[in-house]
């Protein structure tokens, strides 16, 4: 059993670590900039079923995440840019965005590379259309419960609890499912 799980999670490992830079099948043209904002406070709930309450700063100020997400689903995605599946993920999430917008729904991609250039690069190249933050240490992934690989997308229903925890890639079709669960 033991050589069975290692096996899973060697290969998945190298699922992620392919360190050329991929771009998605479906490039979209940018409409506005995006921008990459740096975490500025983690605070892990004491209620396991929770999410983590979080802060990261704009140029208008600091955005706390529960008053953000009030009343609102949530999908809040770990990533990287050096990630293969991660990367062919991105269309679905920035179509699902565009799909859902005017509902009571919000996207945070959470990017774990060491680097903040290569997020701010991709993001404006693909046109991510949704609150893009870095987390190079991957604190707040740890204040989730963490995670044996990415992607790595948790989705948390109007209250704050974490509906569910997905570990690899999914297509907008999946996702979709089980937001509209959530919204009704």
């Amino acid at each position: 059993m033991k050589k069975v799980l290692l096996l899973l999670l060697s290969f998945f490992i190298l699922s992620c670590s392919n360190k050329e830079k991929q771009q998605p099948a479906v490039q979209q043209p940018n409409q506005n900039p995006a921008q990459v904002f740096t975490l500025v406070k983690i605070e892990k709930s004491n209620k396991s079923e929770l999410a983590p309450n979080f802060s990261w700063q704009t140029s208008n100020g600091e955005v706390n995440f529960y008053e953000m997400i009030k009343d609102k689903v949530v999908l809040v995605n770990f990533w990287a840019t050096w990630c293969g599946p991660c990367v062919k993920e991105i269309p679905d999430l920035i179509k699902i965005k565009e799909e859902l917008n005017g509902k009571n729904f919000e996207i945070i991609g959470v990017s774990i590379d060491r680097s903040i250039s290569p997020v701010v690069e991709f993001a404006k190249n693909v046109g991510i259309n949704y609150v893009l933050l870095h987390d190079p240490e991957a604190k707040l992934l740890d204040a989730f419960g963490g995670s044996v690989g990415i992607p790595t997308t948790y989705l948390i229903d109007k209250n704050g609890k974490i509906a569910n925890k997905y570990v690899g890639a999914r297509t907008k079709e999946f996702f979709i499912n089980d937001i509209q669960k959530l919204l009704k």
